[in-house]
């Protein structure tokens, strides 16, 4: 197989390190060097001031030798209907936003960008006919912005599938379904897969829909990059790589090391997508629990 590399998600810093300074430093301390930087940390919708000096900083610190930012993805903030909205209106502001977020994510040096399709509500989700309709809007909004990537020089546009039917791509099935329809609009290398090894519908009755094991299998060669963290069987929140999860999570190092080998012959990016809740001592103990987990990975050597 071709390279695989390490590096973090950075929604651990939401309201928790909210200027690049800050979040960078717990990045370095960690011995990281690549990045995934979510819009909560440069959102279009900040002063432009602000953002300015954002990217200013982060590309300061690359140059002397800091992280770099390999790719871009919605965050917190962003995960709302989007392109799904039942208002046009509504619709048509985050595409816009979505074109500012690309350059933005342009200027940082990203060779990817994504995140979730979009989310359609209950109603529309309960409808054959208004989901089919929403979910056309939504693979166009998608093969548009992938245009504009291309001419802002990111080549790559990634979407996750998630794990409810109005969030898209739940289960194997229905994420291969769209999957397919990307690479017949664009082909496979313009929009590509971010996984999740912590997605899937917990209420499918097919086991295979939340083994990760599965989804690495199925789409290794529609894949760009996994988000990483430790997954329980209830799929219940994005937990770090310590030993207490450790005993009771399905991603083990070597087994999962081992499936990586043997479906991936592209580079491949890893990024640690860890979140903390606002509770002591959780909270303050986050880039210790950021360091635990790149330890786990990138510790001893590993025998498969």
């Amino acid at each position: 197989m071709s390279k695989v590399s390490l590096g973090i998600n950075t929604g651990f810093a939401v309201n928790r390190y909210p200027t690049a300074k800050e979040w960078l430093k717990v990045v370095s301390d960690a011995g990281l060097k690549r990045l995934q930087i979510t819009a909560d940390m440069v959102d279009p919708r900040y002063p432009n001031a602000f953002i300015d000096s954002e990217i200013e900083a982060i590309l300061a610190s690359e140059s002397a030798g800091g992280p770099s930012v390999t790719s871009a993805f919605t965050g917190a903030f962003t995960r709302l209907n989007l392109f799904g909205h039942p208002n046009h209106e509504i619709r048509e502001y985050w595409f816009n936003w979505y074109k500012q977020f690309i350059k933005i994510s342009s200027r940082l040096g990203a060779q990817s960008v994504g995140g979730h399709l979009s989310i359609i509500s209950l109603q529309d989700d309960g409808d054959t006919e208004s989901r089919a309709n929403r979910l056309q809007h939504i693979i166009k909004c998608w093969v548009d912005l992938s245009n504009f990537a291309i001419e802002c020089g990111i080549p790559t546009m990634i979407w996750e599938p998630m794990s409810i039917s109005r969030e898209f791509g739940e289960t194997l099935e229905a994420a291969e379904e769209i999957q397919s329809t990307f690479e017949t609009l664009v082909g496979r290398e313009r929009i590509k897969i971010c996984l999740d090894v912590d997605h899937g519908d917990i209420e499918s009755k097919n086991p295979s829909d939340t083994d990760p094991y599965a989804w690495i299998k199925r789409f290794a060669s529609s894949t760009h990059c996994i988000h990483m963290k430790q997954s329980l069987a209830n799929k219940s929140g994005h937990w770090p790589f310590t030993e207490d999860y450790n005993k009771l999570g399905r991603i083990q190092k070597n087994e999962f090391i081992s499936h990586i080998r043997t479906c991936f012959d592209d580079d491949l990016e890893l990024f640690l997508e860890l979140s903390f809740r606002e509770r002591n001592p959780t909270d303050y103990k986050a880039p210790q629990h950021i360091k635990h987990s790149v330890d786990y990975w990138v510790g001893e050597p590993v025998s498969v």
